[in-house]
């Protein structure tokens, strides 16, 4: 079968390869992948849009009380009337970043400036999750802020090889994190 790869050049030891010296299974097999995530993002894609349109489109899900999808990725607990801390769930990456910025603009319509991001419990972070942050620190960034509290070892490699650290501030626990935003907040 042929998935799209360009034609063969040439044949090493009963091995088919391409330029470069790639062989043809490894290029048939990265094929096959690409078309299988293509696939994937597209099914989250509709599933994401399916449960924000099940949700009335006049009103914002309520930051306490939501629903759907937000749910099974975070939760919101209040620490002044304009900081929040919101626990990150298992992940944050192409499959929910989008339900995130929702999940955070509402909070932003409710008064909210100030973010704690808890990443205690998140495995997985991506640059469709990094850019939901950022596009969360952009909507905040006159009046208010976001932080980073207790980073999984996963978020930490994440955060040290892009380093984020240099744009937001990390805390060791939601505690140090709260007292730091909580006086900013009054101020």
């Amino acid at each position: 079968m042929n998935y799209g790869a360009p034609p063969e050049l040439g044949f090493r030891g009963g091995v088919g390869y391409y330029k470069h010296g790639v062989p043809t299974a490894l290029i048939q097999v990265l094929s096959l992948c690409k078309l299988s995530w293509i696939w994937s993002v597209n099914c989250m894609q509709r599933k994401i849009k399916r449960l924000l349109n099940s949700a009335d489109s006049s009103k914002h899900i309520p930051l306490l009380n939501h629903q759907a999808a937000s749910t099974m990725f975070f939760q919101a607990e209040p620490v002044t009337p304009r900081a929040v801390i919101i626990h990150v769930g298992k992940t944050l990456d192409f499959e929910n970043a989008e339900v995130f910025s929702h999940f955070c603009r509402d909070a932003i319509a409710q008064g909210y400036q100030h973010f704690i991001l808890d990443f205690s419990k998140t495995g997985v972070l991506d640059s469709s999750g990094l850019g939901a942050i950022f596009k969360l620190q952009r909507e905040v960034s006159a009046a208010g802020k976001v932080v980073f509290a207790s980073l999984s070892d996963a978020v930490r490699v994440v955060v040290q090889i892009t380093h984020i650290y240099r744009v937001f501030q990390l805390f060791p626990s939601t505690q140090a994190a709260r007292k730091a935003v909580t006086a900013q907040a009054t101020v």
